[in-house]
Protein backbone atom coordinates (compact mmCIF):
# COMPACT_ATOMS: atom_id res chain seq x y z
CA UNK A 1 0.00 0.00 0.00
CA UNK A 2 1.34 3.50 -0.57
CA UNK A 3 2.02 5.94 2.28
CA UNK A 4 1.50 3.24 4.91
CA UNK A 5 2.36 4.00 8.22
CA UNK A 6 4.72 2.34 9.99
CA UNK A 7 4.19 -1.11 11.37
CA UNK A 8 5.98 -2.78 14.32
CA UNK A 9 6.23 -6.45 14.58
CA UNK A 10 7.71 -7.42 18.10
CA UNK A 11 9.29 -10.29 18.55
CA UNK A 12 7.68 -12.29 21.26
CA UNK A 13 9.75 -14.94 22.27
CA UNK A 14 10.19 -17.73 19.47
CA UNK A 15 12.46 -20.28 20.62
CA UNK A 16 12.85 -21.03 17.21
CA UNK A 17 14.47 -17.62 16.23
CA UNK A 18 16.75 -17.37 18.79
CA UNK A 19 19.55 -18.44 16.38
CA UNK A 20 19.34 -15.29 14.54
CA UNK A 21 19.84 -11.77 14.72
CA UNK A 22 16.55 -10.49 14.84
CA UNK A 23 15.49 -7.42 15.06
CA UNK A 24 13.39 -6.47 17.63
CA UNK A 25 11.24 -3.67 15.03
CA UNK A 26 10.73 -4.17 11.35
CA UNK A 27 9.71 -0.87 10.30
CA UNK A 28 7.89 -0.78 6.57
CA UNK A 29 8.73 2.69 4.61
CA UNK A 30 6.73 5.32 4.37
CA UNK A 31 7.17 6.69 0.41
CA UNK A 32 5.77 5.87 -2.06
CA UNK A 33 8.70 3.55 -3.18
CA UNK A 34 9.02 0.53 -1.99
CA UNK A 35 12.13 -0.61 -0.68
CA UNK A 36 12.86 -4.26 -0.61
CA UNK A 37 14.31 -6.52 2.65
CA UNK A 38 15.22 -9.70 3.84
CA UNK A 39 14.21 -11.97 6.89
CA UNK A 40 16.07 -14.83 7.99
CA UNK A 41 13.21 -15.73 9.77
CA UNK A 42 9.22 -16.60 8.84
CA UNK A 43 7.65 -13.18 9.94
CA UNK A 44 4.17 -15.16 9.66
CA UNK A 45 5.45 -16.78 12.99
CA UNK A 46 5.80 -14.00 14.62
CA UNK A 47 3.15 -12.85 17.16
CA UNK A 48 1.78 -9.31 16.16
CA UNK A 49 0.35 -7.94 19.46
CA UNK A 50 -2.10 -5.26 20.39
CA UNK A 51 0.70 -2.65 21.81
CA UNK A 52 2.45 -2.70 17.95
CA UNK A 53 -1.01 -1.02 16.44
CA UNK A 54 -1.95 1.50 18.72
CA UNK A 55 -3.68 -0.88 21.67
CA UNK A 56 -7.12 -0.06 20.43
CA UNK A 57 -8.21 -3.77 20.53
CA UNK A 58 -9.22 -5.82 23.63
CA UNK A 59 -6.99 -8.62 22.35
CA UNK A 60 -3.15 -8.78 23.81
CA UNK A 61 -2.46 -10.19 20.02
CA UNK A 62 -3.64 -9.93 16.72
CA UNK A 63 -4.37 -12.44 14.18
CA UNK A 64 -3.75 -12.15 10.64
CA UNK A 65 -4.11 -14.47 7.00
CA UNK A 66 -1.54 -15.61 5.02
CA UNK A 67 -1.44 -17.05 1.31
CA UNK A 68 0.98 -19.56 0.46
CA UNK A 69 1.33 -20.14 -3.36
CA UNK A 70 4.39 -19.75 -6.05
CA UNK A 71 4.94 -16.29 -7.41
CA UNK A 72 8.23 -17.39 -8.97
CA UNK A 73 7.80 -20.71 -10.27
CA UNK A 74 10.48 -21.85 -8.31
CA UNK A 75 8.65 -24.85 -7.18
CA UNK A 76 8.98 -23.36 -3.75
CA UNK A 77 5.58 -21.38 -1.60
CA UNK A 78 5.82 -17.85 -1.38
CA UNK A 79 3.85 -16.17 1.24
CA UNK A 80 1.20 -12.76 1.10
CA UNK A 81 0.76 -11.96 4.34
CA UNK A 82 -1.70 -9.42 5.75
CA UNK A 83 -1.77 -6.52 8.28
CA UNK A 84 -3.69 -7.69 11.07
CA UNK A 85 -7.53 -8.35 10.17
CA UNK A 86 -8.64 -5.44 12.69
CA UNK A 87 -6.86 -3.12 10.35
CA UNK A 88 -8.65 -3.93 7.65
CA UNK A 89 -11.90 -1.87 5.95
CA UNK A 90 -14.82 -2.57 3.83
CA UNK A 91 -12.78 -2.11 1.25
CA UNK A 92 -9.78 -4.37 2.12
CA UNK A 93 -6.14 -4.45 3.51
CA UNK A 94 -2.49 -4.14 3.48
CA UNK A 95 -0.62 -7.25 2.42
CA UNK A 96 3.37 -7.97 2.20
CA UNK A 97 4.72 -10.05 -0.14
CA UNK A 98 7.72 -12.56 0.27
CA UNK A 99 9.49 -14.60 -2.01
CA UNK A 100 10.95 -17.67 -0.19
CA UNK A 101 14.02 -19.80 -0.21
CA UNK A 102 17.37 -20.02 1.19
CA UNK A 103 16.15 -20.26 4.27
CA UNK A 104 15.10 -16.58 3.63
CA UNK A 105 11.85 -14.51 3.22
CA UNK A 106 12.50 -11.38 0.73
CA UNK A 107 9.65 -8.74 0.83
CA UNK A 108 9.52 -7.75 -2.39
CA UNK A 109 6.25 -5.72 -2.49
CA UNK A 110 3.14 -4.41 -1.02
CA UNK A 111 0.11 -4.99 -2.19
CA UNK A 112 -3.70 -3.33 -1.45
CA UNK A 113 -7.12 -5.75 -1.57
CA UNK A 114 -9.83 -7.41 -0.24
CA UNK A 115 -9.14 -10.20 2.14
CA UNK A 116 -11.64 -12.36 0.06
CA UNK A 117 -12.17 -10.88 -3.53
CA UNK A 118 -8.78 -12.54 -5.35
CA UNK A 119 -7.45 -14.91 -7.56
CA UNK A 120 -4.81 -15.79 -9.51
CA UNK A 121 -4.30 -16.63 -13.32
CA UNK A 122 -1.13 -18.33 -14.45
CA UNK A 123 0.14 -16.82 -17.82
CA UNK A 124 3.67 -18.09 -19.02
CA UNK A 125 6.53 -17.79 -16.51
CA UNK A 126 4.44 -15.30 -14.60
CA UNK A 127 1.48 -14.99 -12.26
CA UNK A 128 -1.02 -12.23 -12.01
CA UNK A 129 -2.57 -11.58 -8.37
CA UNK A 130 -6.15 -10.53 -9.50
CA UNK A 131 -7.94 -7.98 -6.76
CA UNK A 132 -11.03 -6.02 -5.52
CA UNK A 133 -10.86 -3.39 -3.76
CA UNK A 134 -14.33 -1.39 -2.50
CA UNK A 135 -15.11 1.76 -2.57
CA UNK A 136 -18.94 2.20 -1.81
CA UNK A 137 -21.48 -0.74 -1.82
CA UNK A 138 -22.08 0.22 -6.03
CA UNK A 139 -18.48 1.03 -7.12
CA UNK A 140 -14.84 -0.38 -6.56
CA UNK A 141 -11.49 -0.63 -8.70
CA UNK A 142 -10.34 -3.87 -10.07
CA UNK A 143 -6.96 -4.66 -10.99
CA UNK A 144 -4.31 -6.94 -10.61
CA UNK A 145 -0.08 -7.54 -9.81
CA UNK A 146 1.86 -9.42 -11.93
CA UNK A 147 5.03 -11.64 -10.39
CA UNK A 148 8.04 -13.53 -12.41
CA UNK A 149 11.37 -14.60 -11.00
CA UNK A 150 12.50 -11.35 -10.59
CA UNK A 151 10.09 -9.99 -8.37
CA UNK A 152 6.97 -7.82 -8.89
CA UNK A 153 6.57 -6.11 -11.71
CA UNK A 154 6.09 -2.40 -11.11
CA UNK A 155 2.79 -0.80 -10.13
CA UNK A 156 -0.24 -2.60 -11.18
CA UNK A 157 -2.95 -2.62 -13.69
CA UNK A 158 -6.74 -1.08 -12.55
CA UNK A 159 -9.66 0.03 -14.13
CA UNK A 160 -12.62 1.26 -11.74
CA UNK A 161 -16.00 -0.53 -11.69
CA UNK A 162 -19.38 0.38 -11.27
CA UNK A 163 -22.24 -1.84 -10.78
CA UNK A 164 -25.46 -0.61 -11.67
CA UNK A 165 -29.46 -1.24 -10.42
CA UNK A 166 -28.83 -4.91 -11.39
CA UNK A 167 -25.41 -5.51 -10.62
CA UNK A 168 -25.49 -9.40 -11.05
CA UNK A 169 -26.55 -8.63 -15.36
CA UNK A 170 -24.18 -5.12 -15.70
CA UNK A 171 -21.32 -5.39 -17.52
CA UNK A 172 -18.72 -4.91 -14.44
CA UNK A 173 -20.89 -7.83 -12.55
CA UNK A 174 -19.83 -10.12 -15.52
CA UNK A 175 -16.58 -9.13 -15.55
CA UNK A 176 -16.34 -9.40 -11.26
CA UNK A 177 -18.28 -13.23 -11.70
CA UNK A 178 -15.59 -13.88 -14.55
CA UNK A 179 -12.98 -13.55 -12.40
CA UNK A 180 -13.81 -13.92 -8.88
CA UNK A 181 -16.66 -16.86 -9.44
CA UNK A 182 -14.55 -19.83 -10.04
CA UNK A 183 -11.56 -21.12 -9.06
CA UNK A 184 -8.18 -19.89 -11.84
CA UNK A 185 -5.20 -22.28 -12.91
CA UNK A 186 -2.88 -21.60 -9.88
CA UNK A 187 -2.85 -23.18 -7.13
CA UNK A 188 -3.19 -21.78 -3.47
CA UNK A 189 -4.17 -22.11 0.60
CA UNK A 190 -5.00 -19.43 2.43
CA UNK A 191 -4.90 -19.36 6.05
CA UNK A 192 -5.69 -18.02 9.14
CA UNK A 193 -3.40 -17.51 12.12
CA UNK A 194 -4.33 -18.53 15.83
CA UNK A 195 -1.93 -16.83 18.86
CA UNK A 196 -1.76 -18.83 22.16
CA UNK A 197 -1.48 -16.73 25.25
CA UNK A 198 1.94 -17.29 25.47
CA UNK A 199 2.69 -16.19 21.72
CA UNK A 200 2.67 -18.68 19.96
CA UNK A 201 1.62 -18.45 16.58
CA UNK A 202 -0.20 -21.55 13.92
CA UNK A 203 -1.92 -21.62 11.21
CA UNK A 204 -5.33 -22.89 10.18
CA UNK A 205 -6.46 -23.44 6.35
CA UNK A 206 -9.47 -21.40 5.73
CA UNK A 207 -9.67 -21.75 2.17
CA UNK A 208 -8.02 -23.67 -0.53
CA UNK A 209 -7.57 -24.11 -4.57
CA UNK A 210 -9.68 -25.97 -7.02
CA UNK A 211 -8.64 -26.75 -10.59
CA UNK A 212 -11.86 -25.29 -12.70
CA UNK A 213 -12.05 -28.86 -14.28
CA UNK A 214 -11.35 -30.80 -10.83
CA UNK A 215 -14.77 -28.46 -9.59
CA UNK A 216 -16.85 -28.86 -12.39
CA UNK A 217 -16.24 -32.33 -12.16
CA UNK A 218 -17.33 -32.68 -8.51
CA UNK A 219 -20.18 -30.57 -9.30
CA UNK A 220 -21.33 -32.65 -11.87
CA UNK A 221 -20.83 -36.01 -9.95
CA UNK A 222 -22.56 -34.49 -6.59
CA UNK A 223 -25.59 -33.87 -8.93
CA UNK A 224 -25.41 -37.25 -11.23
CA UNK A 225 -25.43 -38.93 -7.22
CA UNK A 226 -28.12 -36.79 -6.08
CA UNK A 227 -30.28 -37.62 -9.27
CA UNK A 228 -29.28 -41.37 -8.81
CA UNK A 229 -30.50 -41.37 -5.39
CA UNK A 230 -33.77 -39.62 -6.19
CA UNK A 231 -33.92 -42.28 -9.04
CA UNK A 232 -33.38 -45.11 -6.84
CA UNK A 233 -35.58 -44.03 -4.27
CA UNK A 234 -38.64 -43.38 -6.65
CA UNK A 235 -37.71 -47.54 -7.83
CA UNK A 236 -38.60 -48.64 -4.65
CA UNK A 237 -41.71 -47.00 -3.82
CA UNK A 238 -42.89 -48.46 -7.15
CA UNK A 239 -41.19 -51.73 -6.37
CA UNK A 240 -43.04 -51.24 -2.91
CA UNK A 241 -46.24 -50.11 -4.52
CA UNK A 242 -46.15 -53.40 -7.41
CA UNK A 243 -45.25 -55.79 -4.29
CA UNK A 244 -48.26 -54.49 -2.33
CA UNK A 245 -50.36 -54.90 -5.22
CA UNK A 246 -49.23 -57.98 -6.51
CA UNK A 247 -50.13 -59.34 -2.69
CA UNK A 248 -53.49 -57.91 -3.15
CA UNK A 249 -54.01 -60.01 -6.54
CA UNK A 250 -52.62 -63.22 -5.31
CA UNK A 251 -55.42 -63.01 -2.02
CA UNK A 252 -57.86 -62.19 -4.62
CA UNK A 253 -56.89 -65.45 -6.81
CA UNK A 254 -56.62 -67.47 -3.72
CA UNK A 255 -60.38 -66.43 -2.67
CA UNK A 256 -61.51 -66.98 -6.10
CA UNK A 257 -59.90 -70.37 -6.41
CA UNK A 258 -61.36 -71.07 -3.04
CA UNK A 259 -64.78 -69.98 -4.14
CA UNK A 260 -64.12 -71.81 -7.31
CA UNK A 261 -63.55 -75.31 -5.34
CA UNK A 262 -66.39 -75.04 -3.08
CA UNK A 263 -68.73 -74.41 -5.92
CA UNK A 264 -67.42 -77.19 -7.66
CA UNK A 265 -68.47 -79.35 -4.54
CA UNK A 266 -71.72 -78.33 -3.97
CA UNK A 267 -72.37 -79.28 -7.87
CA UNK A 268 -70.98 -82.88 -7.55
CA UNK A 269 -73.53 -82.84 -3.93
CA UNK A 270 -76.49 -81.89 -6.21
CA UNK A 271 -75.69 -84.48 -9.24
Amino acid sequence: MKNKSVLCLAIVGIGAMSAFAVPAIVKYPQDSMFNEFTLEYDPSMVAVTNEDFGGGCQSRFLERRRIMTDLNKDGVDDMILSDPLNCFGTGGGGWFVYFVGDGCWRCIGDVGMNRDAFAFDSVGDEVDLWYYWRSSGCDGTLGYYSFNHEGMKKGCRQISVRFGDDREDSVYGCIYRGIFGYAHNHKYVVEESETSADGTVSWRMVRDWEHPRLKSNIVDLNNEIRELKVEIENERRRADSAESTIRSLTKRLEDSERTQCLIYKERESRQ
